[in-house]
């Protein structure tokens, strides 16, 4: 395998790109794969390879929305040119099949994964409750989460909050905001956390699942918005709860209820990290890449 910086491609290339469709392969049994689409539309401009794989993520979500129509034009006459492409939520399965018109096995489901080696397990504290939440991708809400969080710390007053997200709100009393921190210090923020709260607007490529899989790795439950393909990670009442989207109050409800419950907060924990080990981990996640492109 050979990895490639493929840079930037200007607007006027990926037009070109676009019109002249996939460089010839070599001839033989070469592949490249892109791990989303606009790495992919990158690829097509400069790598010649026998076949082609790429992952998509935020397209099916402009779809739904009915955003950028031109630019999703030019992806779509792209992407059809691949051999197979893969997603990470069951939610997007079916309406990439319909947008590219292509046959079952040429739209994979692809499971996530993490690091199960580095976020590695560790029991809950048992000191001041720490919830944690971090992301900044479009389809987080911050508003919610904020709303849900200044219930929470009312309820139980002890507790604290510990925030990375990109909003200009002010934040409630008892939350502290962050900026980027590396993954090491993530690592240790998540050790010394006993819940992960996770607010996302609708969507369909499950926004917030890393978050969630690396709490759920080092043994945190999760708490996290039900959209379509995040029940794929996170398994309702087992490693965390799934609250329907711009619901405040169920997530407060929802946090609050495992923080009050040590035990069950363990549980969950421990199924959350097990689900990872058995599923949801960076070597499972290559072996059915493999098993796509092979």
């Amino acid at each position: 395998m050979i990895a490639s910086d493929l840079g930037v491609v200007s607007h006027f290339e990926r037009i070109k790109t676009v019109c002249r469709g996939r460089l010839p392969g070599p001839g033989g049994n070469t592949t490249a794969i892109a791990w989303d689409e606009r790495t992919g539309l990158r690829m097509l401009n400069s790598v010649r390879a026998d076949r082609m794989y790429c992952g998509v993520i935020w397209a099916t979500d402009n779809l739904m929305r009915r955003e950028s129509r031109l630019s999703l034009m030019e992806l779509r006459r792209a992407l059809k040119t691949f051999d197979g492409v893969w997603c990470l939520s069951t939610g997007q399965v079916a309406l990439l099949r319909d947008w590219l018109g292509f046959r079952v096995d040429q739209v994979r489901y692809l499971r996530f994964g993490v690091d199960a080696d580095f976020f590695s397990f560790s029991s809950l504290p048992n000191n001041r409750p720490l919830i944690v939440s971090f992301g900044n991708d479009r389809d987080r809400d911050p508003k919610s989460l904020y709303e849900a969080l200044d219930i929470v710390l009312k309820r139980i007053p002890d507790a604290q909050a510990l925030v990375q997200c990109d909003t200009s709100m002010p934040a409630p009393k008892g939350v502290k905001v962050i900026e980027r921190v590396s993954h090491q210090r993530l690592r240790e923020i998540y050790r010394r956390s006993s819940l992960a709260l996770i607010a996302t607007r609708p969507n369909l490529h499950a926004s917030g699942m890393t978050v969630a899989l690396e709490a759920m790795a080092t043994g945190r439950p999760v708490v996290v918005t039900d959209t379509p393909g995040m029940s794929d990670y996170v398994r309702e009442g087992e490693s965390g709860h799934l609250v329907p989207c711009g619901d405040v109050e169920g997530l407060a409800s929802a946090a609050i209820a495992v923080l009050d419950s040590p035990g069950v907060a363990s549980e969950m924990g421990s199924k959350g990290r097990r689900s990872v080990e058995e599923m949801f981990n960076t070597e499972s996640m290559a072996k059915r890449i493999n098993e796509i492109i092979s």
